[in-house]
């Protein structure tokens, strides 16, 4: 087990993990706090979860990420900066498949959040070791 976590990989995964169950419990909440009909002009209820859910799961997984994922000394600012950039990225593009897995194809909000954070999963380890923490 421990040689395993010697892998850049394995250590994503774990943090990964760990903040997919920190994102999903501040969505879950988050979607059981908002009314259905927000004040928020042209946003549903899913999409402001999401948003939240996403960036309580970032600062988390940014520290581990940069201390242990990948074991990064570069320069930090410009990490949480490229990071912060990737969630944006992430916060708008999820929220977008987010509503069309929900609103187009029925699919359960708490199953497509799955689907979602599965994606998100792939694509942010690419961006993180080959871009952020290089």
């Amino acid at each position: 087990m421990l040689k395993a976590l010697e892998s850049s990989f394995s250590r994503y995964g774990l943090v990964g993990i760990s903040a997919v169950l920190v994102d999903f419990l501040v969505f879950q909440v988050a979607l059981l706090a908002l009314p259905e009909n927000t004040s928020f002009p042209a946003l549903h209820p899913e999409q402001i979860a999401n948003a939240l859910g996403m960036a309580v799961g970032f600062f988390y997984s940014f520290v581990l990420h940069r201390n242990w994922s990948f074991r990064s000394s570069g320069n930090a600012r410009r990490q949480l900066v490229l990071s912060l950039i990737l969630l944006g990225m992430n916060v708008i593009l999820g929220g977008l498949i987010l509503t069309f897995l929900i609103r187009n194809l029925g699919i359960d909000a708490a199953f497509a959040k799955l689907i979602l954070q599965a994606m998100v999963v792939v694509w942010n380890y690419l961006i993180f070791r080959h871009l952020i923490y290089t």
